[in-house]
């Protein structure tokens, strides 16, 4: 999993939600005339209706994400490996949202059998347990720190979810996806910045959850979409530092 790549969120063609709008072809032609040796594309699974961005909401269409695109994304990579296989080595993954035990795993097993093939899977925690996004906007942050009691809580909650994520999906799962993404309407807890001489509880979170991805043999995704969004890469440098420690690849 240590690869030279560079990630690319595929868009989702005609459907409603577009992730990313330019034609996969044509970025494939782009990296193949910058040199590039390898490029990877990744799709977001659609998601059950509950956990909906605003902008989702706003459509009225209950599956997220584009079953079509969704449906046709292995067949479709598969063809561009196929075309270019000379000239760049092309590797494709899917995006799965962590959306609790219950209902939700049962769903994300569903969207993997409906992906076979695909070269690696990514584990990610975008909603919280209430439904609520954690990377939505700043007001819906605001009203999921209402409801938890505070920054402290908030990131509790996340490092819970994520350790819940791991704990049960780490059997299907090959990479865990930005490690801190509150922190786009959050601020990174202060207490993590000293995680050697701390002994808060958000640091002894933190560290269970490092030592699983470990123990599971699983990679960390060093995500950079936060440099648009104002608050650093994904994770933060503390957390990439403890990481490389670990020797978590």
């Amino acid at each position: 999993f240590i690869w030279e790549t560079h990630s690319i969120h595929v868009g989702t063609g005609n459907d409603h939600i577009k992730h990313g709008i330019d034609d996969v072809g044509s970025v494939v032609q782009y990296a193949i005339s910058k040199n590039l040796p390898s490029i990877t594309f990744v799709i977001h699974s659609p998601r059950l209706t509950r956990f909906r961005y605003k902008k989702e909401q706003a459509t009225n269409v209950k599956f997220v994400r584009g079953h079509g695109a969704y449906f046709n994304y292995s067949g479709e990579m598969d063809k561009l490996k196929v075309k270019y296989k000379n000239k760049i080595d092309i590797r494709y993954g899917v995006e799965i949202d962590w959306l609790g035990s219950g209902l939700g795993l049962q769903w994300n097993r569903s969207k993997l059998f409906q992906v076979n093939g695909v070269d690696f899977v990514i584990g990610s925690v975008h909603f919280s347990r209430e439904g609520i996004p954690y990377d939505g906007s700043a007001e819906e942050t605001e009203e999921l720190l209402r409801l938890r009691g505070g920054t402290g809580e908030l990131w509790l909650g996340y490092f819970d979810e994520m350790i819940e994520m791991v704990d049960t999906m780490h059997g299907q799962i090959h990479v865990v996806g930005h490690l801190d993404l509150p922190k786009q309407y959050a601020a990174f807890p202060e207490d993590l910045h000293d995680m050697e001489n701390s002994s808060h509880l958000l640091v002894s979170r933190v560290m269970i959850l490092l030592e699983k991805i470990r123990d599971y043999n699983l990679a960390l995704d060093f995500n950079l979409s936060g440099l648009r969004r104002g608050c650093g890469p994904y994770p933060d440098k503390v957390l990439l530092k403890k990481a490389c420690t670990l020797g978590i690849p």
